[in-house]
């Protein structure tokens, strides 16, 4: 791993990588502070290559003034839990250990990363893993920015109750796997569930609800993979496809209704911390050339925390619990507190039109 040089980042990559790895773009580079800051509080941003690492890496140039002295480590965890663990333990024993970490989206790389940073008393900011078992208990907290699957469950049971019959596909290694093992647990109706579209039998979809739990790009080449068949009576997509343009793309060539869990924003709720939403979004569109995606104001959010308890002296996990406990948070989900394990609460689910 290399020393820091000029204002550019450092950017731990893994040994062995099975994914393309991440680029820094220059507009990030372009907006860190100089070596002065190299002897203040480090902060790890850590995911894998793709549009979510872009929204965290903008969540954090656009809390650039609240984070004067605070350096930024970035890490590619490659979407591997695996990958994920030994790219830590190797940092950590080349002796760096961050103040705080923020990022892993991917529910089953939240949970691996979270053991490796209890064992070493870094606050970890969860700001995109929806998994109800991410924030085990009060000795080892985290600081899950986001709603929970069994929400996200709820409200797609809700949609596929009194279907006489509905096909879901779970993506491997993914947390649609999960979602789809909940969603069968639930059984909301008589439910059929596939690893793809590949393998549900011919005419099974037609006339039914199908539900894609996955990540973006599994939705949009199930979705893409419909295209001349018999439509289903409605798709409904898991969080990830929020805002992803290859999803409303494929979803506009369908002749059905299409989907996707969100969090629920009430409308007078136009605030984020104190901030406009408006803003925050704006910027961040200018900054990625796109509308940012699903959990970019959650990672703005996960962000803004995290520095204000480093600029408190936080530096373990029950020191920055401390710092979120005892007040409500106001934001444009609602208000939001911190219970004792680290998970944000308040937090609601809802179906939002595609297509």
């Amino acid at each position: 791993m290399s020393e820091f040089s000029g204002h550019r980042p450092q950017l731990i990559l893994p040994t062995a990588a099975r994914r393309p790895v991440p680029v820094l773009p220059e507009w990030f580079l372009d907006r860190q502070n100089s070596t002065s800051d190299s002897g203040g509080a480090c902060v790890l941003l850590a995911e894998s290559d793709g549009e979510n690492f872009e929204d965290l890496l903008a969540a954090w140039c656009l809390n650039l003034g609240r984070r004067c002295g605070v350096r930024a480590v970035v890490l590619d965890d490659q979407r591997d839990p695996g990958i994920c663990a030994r790219t830590l333990e190797g940092m950590f024993a080349d002796g760096l250990r961050p103040d705080a970490a923020i990022g892993h989206f991917s529910s089953p790389v939240a949970r691996r990363a979270a053991q490796c940073y209890g064992a070493h008393e870094v606050p970890f900011f969860a700001p995109g893993s929806s998994a109800d078992d991410l924030a085990q208990g009060a000795r080892a907290p985290v600081f899950q920015a986001f709603a929970r699957d069994s929400g996200q469950i709820a409200v797609l049971c809700s949609a596929l109750r009194g279907a006489g019959q509905a096909v879901a596909l779970g993506q491997p290694g993914n947390a649609g796997a999960g979602l789809l093992n909940a969603l069968q647990a639930a059984q909301p109706c008589p439910l059929s569930g596939y690893s793809g579209i590949a393998g549900v039998p011919a005419g099974q979809v037609a006339g039914n609800p199908l539900v894609l739990l996955g990540s973006k790009e599994y939705a949009a080449e199930a979705l893409a993979a419909l295209s001349g068949q018999a439509l289903p009576s409605a798709v409904y997509l898991s969080d990830d496809s929020l805002n992803a343009v290859a999803v409303r793309r494929q979803a506009a060539r369908l002749g059905c209704p299409v989907f996707v869990a969100a969090l629920h924003r009430p409308r007078q709720q136009a605030c984020l911390l104190g901030f406009s939403v408006d803003s925050i979004e704006r910027d961040a569109a200018r900054l990625l050339g796109r509308q940012p995606g699903p959990y970019f104001l959650t990672a703005w959010m996960a962000v803004y925390l995290a520095l204000r308890g480093l600029q408190r002296g936080c530096r373990t996990p029950a020191q920055m619990l401390h710092s979120l406990q005892g007040q409500s948070w106001q934001t444009v989900y609602g208000p939001l507190i911190f219970d004792d394990c680290g998970r944000a609460e308040g937090f609601s689910w809802e179906l939002r039109r595609v297509a």
